[in-house]
């Protein structure tokens, strides 16, 4: 979706976000935290790490900054992977990104006339390279919201098997919980 820049004051108003629109804006955050998952994978198979040598290096590595190492990584593979990059992380995907980051992190200013929910957050001057952090309103319909976050769960399948993560994953599926290592030993049954 195109992004348009207002050119006229907006009064807004208080709102509560109904159940609907929180129920969207927690599939978009699903969807992401699944997408972050596959891009992981294909990071640490990009680098020829395991899984868990890649977490320790990533870390909490915010989302695009693995997408970013990810897409130099891909540039020196080869042009096919590269070209199977860009077209994962498309000027569609970013812009769902960055609904998802407004609503997760962003202040609800409130609804406008035209029923736009308002929400206060920060973004990045392009224009000088990224560097500068400002803050800015921007606003979206509920039907953005659950676009983009049908968008996302529709494109994990995709996202998966184009940057090989499918047998990983499944892998990860197969196994059980066990028991955490601090937690209280078992008692024995016949001991009670």
């Amino acid at each position: 979706m195109a992004k348009t820049y207002g050119t006229e004051p907006t009064a807004l108003k208080p709102t509560k976000l109904s159940k609907k629109v929180l129920a969207d804006i927690g599939r978009l955050i699903r969807a992401f935290a699944e997408v972050e998952d596959i891009v992981s994978i294909y990071l640490a198979q990009l680098a020829g790490l395991t899984e868990s040598k890649s977490t320790i290096i990533l870390g909490r590595m915010q989302l695009r900054s693995r997408i970013e190492m990810a897409g130099v990584l891909a540039t020196q593979t080869g042009k096919q992977i590269t070209e199977i990059h860009k077209a994962a992380f498309s000027e569609a995907f970013w812009d769902a990104l960055f609904c998802r980051n407004t609503v997760t992190h962003g202040v609800l200013m409130g609804k406008s006339q035209d029923g736009q929910l308002a929400f206060l957050t920060n973004d990045y001057d392009k224009k000088a390279g990224g560097t500068i952090t400002m803050r800015i309103a921007v606003s979206y319909t509920p039907e953005q919201i659950a676009s983009y976050a049908r968008s996302i769960e529709e494109a994990i399948p995709n996202l998966e098997t184009h940057l090989r993560a499918v047998s990983w994953r499944e892998k990860r599926l197969e196994q059980g919980l066990r028991p955490h290592r601090n937690a209280q030993p078992r008692r024995d049954k016949t001991s009670q």
